[in-house]
């Protein structure tokens, strides 16, 4: 019996940690969304800087269809191609309300999500002081799921991927 319930557990913490990927990949723009527990939208994209926000992710189904939809973010890591040190930047919005502001895509399948609509993304985008302050002015279309992220297409060479999987724990200009 004590071997059922270790093994239980173990297969419960295996299950819980679980994320899946979402990639976006044309020309010199490279995008993933990672859905870490269920609960969390992780936006990585890169472009002329590499991005990185986490997001509270909400998963609604409305007739019939499944939407993966993700909150408005508190703060973003960015990079310019040619820095050795992220910078942290903190959102604050105009009103109230643009903190609840979501941007929403629905599954298609299992191995794709598609954009409601160019203007939903663009909102989120422009209610966003640090996506506007940095030019950040995309979010990809769709995406297509993968098993795993491949870090060296974000083409930073000088950033280990530790460190693009996690930038909390990189260098930051402001640790000087």
């Amino acid at each position: 019996m004590k071997k059922l319930i270790l093994l239980s557990f173990i297969l419960l913490l295996f299950s819980c940690s679980k994320s899946i990927y979402y990639e976006y990949s044309n020309n010199e723009k490279y995008a993933i969304l990672e859905i870490e527990n269920n609960n969390i939208a992780i936006y990585r994209s890169t472009g002329a800087k590499f991005i990185y926000i986490e997001s509270a992710k909400i998963f609604t189904t409305t007739d019939a269809k499944n939407y993966i939809e993700f909150s408005s973010p508190y703060w973003m890591y960015l990079i310019e191609k040619n820095e050795n040190e992220f910078n942290l930047c903190g959102f604050e919005y105009k009103i109230r309300e643009d903190k609840y502001r979501l941007v929403s895509y629905q599954k298609i399948n299992e191995d794709s999500i598609v954009s409601i609509s160019k203007l939903n993304r663009d909102q989120f985008l422009e209610n966003g002081s640090c996506f506007t302050e940095n030019n950040i002015d995309w979010l990809p279309p769709y995406f297509t799921r993968v098993k795993k992220i491949d870090y060296k297409k974000f083409n930073l060479p000088q950033i280990e991927d530790k460190y693009l999987k996690d930038p909390s724990k990189a260098l930051k200009v402001y640790d000087k």
